[in-house]
């Protein structure tokens, strides 16, 4: 599984996902126009084996997102809102032993503040609001 910022828009986030464990056919590319990332969001896989995607809200105000994939083909999805964030930078995206995402993230998240590091963790699994 990977994901990448579709360069023909260079604003839609991109699965591509194989159609086998080896990776051998044809992968499927699912676009997640939710969220938008500098180059790409972070990834990871939930208990399921299910992708969960951290970015920025795509529409509206600019807020750090996670979306939740709710099958295996990514076909639905549910996208929490987690914090407002000022400036643009990278994020990184990991599961704990608890089964609960942490989000690195590169920015700021107060509009006075100058770009920092930060590290969200959700209180569930899929951060549920």
């Amino acid at each position: 599984m990977i994901v990448y910022s579709d360069s023909g828009d260079g604003h839609t986030q991109t699965i591509l996902l194989c159609s086998d464990p080896a990776c051998s056919g044809t992968p499927r590319f699912v676009p997640v126009p939710e969220v938008v990332a500098v180059s790409a969001p972070g990834l990871a896989l939930d208990a399921h084996g299910l992708p969960l995607l951290a970015g920025y809200r795509r529409k509206g105000a600019m807020v750090i997102d996670l979306v939740a994939c709710r099958d295996q083909d990514c076909a639905r999805r549910s996208a929490s809102p987690l914090l407002p964030a000022g400036g643009v930078g990278q994020f990184d995206l990991a599961i704990g032993p608890d089964q609960r995402p942490r989000i690195l993230w590169y920015g700021t998240a107060d509009p006075a503040g100058g770009n920092a590091y930060h590290l969200l963790t959700c209180a569930d699994p899929h951060c549920a609001p």
